[in-house]
């Protein structure tokens, strides 16, 4: 009788050991269900112009769990959704599929979004150009100013960032590009000379690419791109 007294609170402590863990997690991170979060790219106002080719490279999206004690379990690095950078085909309508990768159900805010610059490519460039970037057949090319790594779009001071609510056994985050509006800007971020000589790109002669207008682009990029549930 004393053994199995003994044995019975021995099971009821481990139970209400097990009970108060699970209890105390809180934490949408430690839950035991998962989603299969499908992340695609959905080109809009797909207009490339004189450009047969148009990319850009996906680098990374961020996020963090909007719950405080999920957020704090998952110490100071941040989510990310994609292992390696993606080039995507900026020509291409509809969703472009990217990557299915696996988080726990909850909802979280979107930190920062991270692309590589875009590269664009006229096959058949005119004869007699019309503007002094027609003069050149890829944009960026071969020779050229120096030109940033990424461009991070960065949510960690907006009030309002991007949550997106992940739930089910699937989920998709789909980042949208309007892609008129992203050549167009591309574009019009280079000093581009049609005389003279470019100082600032080692002296060379017109027509040349003199600068990048850093500043011009990563204020513009912001609103070219989003992503939503």
């Amino acid at each position: 009788m004393v053994v199995m007294r003994i044995t019975r609170w021995i099971v009821l402590a481990v139970a209400v050991v097990l009970a108060a863990g699970l209890a105390c997690t809180g934490s949408d991170v430690l839950r035991a269900t998962i989603s299969e979060v499908a992340v695609t790219v959905v080109a809009q106002n797909v207009a490339t112009g004189r450009y047969e080719a148009a990319t850009i490279g996906l680098s990374q999206i961020k996020m963090r769990p909007v719950a405080p004690q999920a957020d704090a379990n998952l110490g100071t690095d941040d989510l990310g959704l994609l292992p390696d950078p993606v080039q995507l085909d900026l020509t291409r309508t509809g969703s472009i599929p990217v990557q299915t990768t696996r988080l726990s159900p909850g909802q979280y805010r979107v930190t920062e979004l991270r692309f590589l610059l875009p590269t664009l490519t006229d096959n058949d460039p005119p004869a007699v150009p019309s503007t002094c970037l027609e003069n050149f057949a890829q944009i960026p090319g071969s020779t050229g100013p120096p030109l940033p790594t990424n461009t991070i779009v960065d949510y960690r001071s907006d009030p309002n960032p991007p949550i997106l609510t992940i739930g089910g056994e699937s989920a998709a985050v789909n980042v949208t590009i309007d892609v008129g509006g992203l050549i167009a800007l591309f574009e019009s971020s280079f000093d581009c000379r049609s005389s003279g000589f470019c100082i600032q790109n080692g002296n060379l002669p017109a027509p040349c690419l003199n600068a990048f207008l850093i500043d011009r682009y990563e204020t513009g990029f912001p609103a070219l791109v989003g992503i939503t549930p």
